[in-house]
């Protein structure tokens, strides 16, 4: 007998700077993947990424973060066994035994050389990369670098593979090179000069992919090119069996051969084929029904793209996972309690959580402008860019009707839904073609801002009028507040208008571009080109320009007490007196664009789709065990949990036999927007009744 008692609880926490992010677009996440390993006995597969970022899955469709305790980019994955290895940047090797647990291993001595490949036989594990690094290990926790005089070329390597009883490494400008026992290396002829990307081992023999389209396979250590495969681009990524298919993938190239043909599988004209994408690695899934039947292929690349092609009906479909929007966003805001963000494309997506994001249709005639601003108030949603592009959505109810059934039984619905981010329409009147990109709104009045000192005003949103300006500069930005208006751009244009007619320049001591101001907890902020930053309390004093970054900054935002300035290549800054200010980064090497925040959250946009969240005041509502069930068979103890709280909050589970003393189960994040997540446990049955009592306890 099993008596269950549940509670749940929260744990105070004081407010600390965001450091966990978490993917909202592209899903099931933004990063590059460089390289994604299986293991079929333990049906678990592991992605690496820049900034240190792990995902494992057990289907290939929910990949779970892990922690891996570095930044660093990491290059390669491979298994050892059950043992989980994988190398980077600055010589980073981890090493794992559960997908939860990564290591740090040990290496002679630090290294600045990049690791860019990892490759294992049943008992040794070789990974190889910068300046002719190649460092062997037996266990996978204590590695050994193979000396240079064991090394007869300074070539940098960028991947490594076992086959055949031996390990093959290839590199920069042609480079092959092989192995018996990982520690002395031979060279091997080559057949090119190119840049050899990737190499891989079919069970038969080898296929290497480099630049230029350039693909060699090998009879032995004789290596040979491969011709006919049509590719030009530089190639990364090489799969399929030894008497199968084989695929070939890279940069905005695919290519697939079947009984000696090659194809190109991204040809227009094919009906089921994946996006035109850059792809770094792919794996052969052989099909479980029989080794008679045709392999399947999970081919990963830029910005987490994930396809899977599988034969069918006589031909390869391809399923894209997550089918998720990668245009580039350049803006993003919350207002009305509604998030919006625009880009590419006359793109508009809106959130109500920051976490789920649904694509709106823009005006018909927006379709190939590009939005490059997004504002507004609690009235009116605007967006902005190229071309003069205006549009608008308004605060109001408006009616929707579905038509269901069929035949004779037609139920007709009528629904009233709230238009605002949802329905846009052009602006009635745009007096310009020049692009705009500044929006801001203040006392029922809209100013946006563009090329060649553009500046337009309106009372409704709908219809503008041209403001005389003062310059002839482009102008990225404008904010407002009780002191007046203040517009930036190119060259250390600074602006200040104290009812949105009538312009002056304001003296800012800065040529670089400013690209963003924003009103902050009572004052102006500006941030732009080659990190410059100043501020003011009334548009019109400003303070001395001052540096505090290396990277162009391209948004500030204020939440938690803290101010976060965000800009190109993943830059995240934090300051909480303006002054002082720490980099934190994020979990993706992509430019960011635009920053938002609800007050708690912090939104971040950027290129390819990038939507990054990060939770800066934790939510300390607990989370419930909402449902518990519980299974006796003739040995175990099955258990399953459903639990319900907001998304990525993080708890653990415990457990008490007497209510003092609390053993932790398990450790887990709710990923899903609805807020729950499932959770399995099985236990030995014994004889004796067992009484547990179970709580929640979060995680800061």
């Amino acid at each position: 007998m099993i008596l269950i008692a549940f509670c749940q609880l929260a744990w105070g926490f004081e407010v600390e700077a965001a450091q966990r992010w978490r993917w909202s677009n592209p899903k099931p996440h933004g990063n590059n993947i460089m390289e994604t390993a299986y293991q079929p006995a333990l049906g678990l597969a592991v992605q690496v990424a820049e900034r240190g970022q792990i995902y494992t899955s057990y289907d290939f469709d929910f990949w779970m973060p892990q922690d891996s305790g570095t930044t660093n980019s990491l290059r390669a994955v491979t298994f050892f066994g059950s043992r989980i290895l994988v190398v980077g940047e600055s010589g980073t090797v981890l090493y794992a035994d559960s997908p939860d647990a990564f290591r740090p291993a040990t290496l002679p001595a630090p290294t600045t050389d990049w690791l860019e490949g990892v490759a294992a036989s049943t008992t040794l594990a070789v990974a190889v990369g910068d300046n002719a690094a190649i460092y062997t290990t037996g266990s996978g926790t204590n590695w050994s670098r193979v000396p240079p005089a064991n090394i007869p070329f300074t070539n940098w390597l960028r991947s490594v593979a076992y086959g055949g009883n031996r390990f093959v490494a290839v590199g920069e400008v042609g480079r092959i090179a092989e192995s018996t026992n990982g520690t002395i290396w031979t060279t091997n002829a080559s057949p090119t000069t190119y840049n050899l990307n990737r190499i891989t081992y079919n069970g038969q023999y080898f296929t290497i992919v480099g630049d230029s389209g350039v693909v060699l396979t090998n009879s032995g250590s004789t290596w040979r090119l491969l011709t006919g495969s049509g590719a030009s681009s530089n190639l990364y990524a090489s799969a399929g069996t030894a008497t199968g298919a084989q695929l070939l993938a890279g940069d905005y190239e695919m290519r697939l051969r079947e009984a000696g043909i090659w194809r190109n599988v991204l040809d227009p004209t094919n009906t089921f084929r994946p996006p035109s994408w850059t792809y770094l690695h792919a794996l052969t899934l052989t099909n479980q029904s029989g080794s008679n039947q045709p392999a399947s292929f999970f081919v990963t690349g830029r910005t987490g793209m994930m396809v899977s092609g599988y034969r069918t009906n006589g031909t390869y479909l391809w399923d894209v996972a997550g089918s998720s929007l990668r245009n580039w966003l350049w803006d993003v805001t919350f207002v009305n309690n509604l998030y919006a963000t625009v880009g590419d494309y006359a793109t508009i997506m809106t959130s109500l959580d920051g976490v789920t994001w649904d694509l709106e249709a823009p005006p018909p005639m927006h379709t190939n402008r590009v939005y490059l601003g997004v504002g507004g108030d609690t009235n009116v949603l605007l967006a902005v860019g190229t071309g003069g592009a205006i549009a608008l959505s308004t605060n109001g109810v408006v009616t929707v009707v579905t038509t269901n059934g069929s035949g004779t039984n037609v139920v007709i619905t009528t629904n009233y839904v709230n238009s605002y981010g949802i329905f846009w329409r052009a602006a009635g009147s745009t007096p310009t073609t020049n692009t705009l990109q500044g929006v801001a709104a203040f006392n029922g009045q809209y100013i946006v801002v563009g090329d060649y000192g553009t500046i337009l005003r309106s009372i409704n949103g709908a219809i503008w009028s041209v403001v005389t300006s003062p310059t002839n500069l482009i102008l990225t930005s404008v904010a407002a507040s009780q002191s007046g208006w203040v517009a930036v751009g190119e060259k250390g244009a600074l602006f200040y208008s104290a009812n949105g007619t009538a312009w002056t320049r304001i003296n800012s001591q800065t040529t670089n571009w400013l690209y963003r101001v924003r009103y902050l907890s009572g004052r102006y902020v500006v941030v732009g080109q080659k990190g410059v930053f100043l501020t003011s309390t009334n548009g019109q004093n400003w303070s001395l320009p001052v540096t505090i970054s290396s990277s162009w900054l391209n948004d500030v935002a204020y939440v938690g007490g803290a101010y976060y300035a965000i800009g190109s290549q993943g830059t995240v800054l934090m300051s909480t007196n303006l002054v002082d200010w720490a980099s934190l980064g994020t979990i993706t090497g992509k430019s960011l664009y635009g920053a938002a925040t609800d007050g708690g959250q912090l939104i971040l946009v950027g290129v390819e789709g990038a939507i990054l969240r990060s939770q800066i005041i934790p939510i300390e509502t607990p989370v419930r065990i909402g449902s518990f069930d519980t299974t006796l068979t003739s040995n175990l103890v099955q258990q399953l949990f459903l639990f319900e709280g907001r998304p990525d909050q993080r708890f653990v589970l415990q457990s008490s036999s007497d209510l003092f003393n609390w053993t932790t189960e398990a450790s887990l994040e709710l990923f899903d927007s609805s807020g729950t997540v499932y959770y399995y446990k099985s236990v030995a049955r014994t004889n004796a009744p067992v009484h547990r009592f179970y709580r929640t306890k979060l995680i800061p």
